[in-house]
Order: structure tokens, then C-alpha cells, then sequence
């Protein structure tokens, strides 16, 4: 049960690196070039940003052990934070659009709905 847990926890920590390597604008232009370093940091943008998401798709759905909260009734109190959460996520990924936020590397800077 755990294993298909722990395969996604792993898989998420083995692409962190590779997300912060693809932030890394200037560095990436100085080693490869202003073309390929652009190119680049856009695959490793594109690869980082959906494994991460794969893998934590994986961890939340994987099969996990029954346990039971000490405070029980205040799951559904974090349940509305995390729902609140993913809705303001969501807004500001349409606001600024999926590019954007796969390759770190704004076209315009955004003032209105979430980030007003």
C-alpha cells in the first residue's frame, strides 16, 4: 500500500532539482547560449512543472493507511482552506496563463483579478 505512495513521494523529491535548474534564466543563457538556453529552460520548465503534478496526483490518490484525526472535527475546517487554496491557484493560472506558469518567464506583468 505504501509503495505506490512512496515511488510518488520519491519521484517528486528526484524532480526538484531539475525545477531549479530550470529557473535559472541567466544561467542557463550563459552555458548554452541566448537561443538554446531560452529552449532549454523551457524543456526543463515543461518536464519539471508535470512530473511534479503527476507525481502529486499520485500521492493524493495512492492508498494509504486509515487513521484517525485526534481533533476529527476539524478536518473539514482544513478541507474549505485547501478548497479555497486550489480555487485562488486556479484563478491565477488562468490569469496568467499555462506558459507562464510551466516556464517561469512572464510575457506581461498582471495586475487584475487574483493579483490586484
Amino acid at each position: 500500500m505504501m509503495s505506490w505512495f512512496l515511488f510518488n513521494l520519491t519521484g517528486f523529491i528526484l524532480v526538484l532539482p531539475v525545477y531549479f535548474i530550470s529557473v535559472e534564466h541567466t544561467w542557463l543563457k550563459d552555458r548554452f547560449g541566448d537561443k538554446r538556453g531560452e529552449r532549454v529552460g523551457d524543456f526543463l520548465g515543461y518536464l519539471s512543472g508535470w512530473s511534479m503534478f503527476i507525481f502529486m496526483v499520485g500521492m493524493c490518490v495512492s492508498p494509504q493507511r486509515v487513521f484517525k484525526y485526534p481533533f476529527q472535527s476539524f478536518y473539514f475546517v482544513a478541507l474549505g482552506f485547501q478548497l479555497v487554496s486550489a480555487w485562488i491557484g486556479l484563478l491565477g493560472l488562468r490569469e496568467l496563463g499555462l506558459a507562464v506558469s510551466e516556464t517561469h518567464r512572464p510575457d506581461k506583468i498582471v495586475t487584475t483579478g487574483v493579483y490586484s
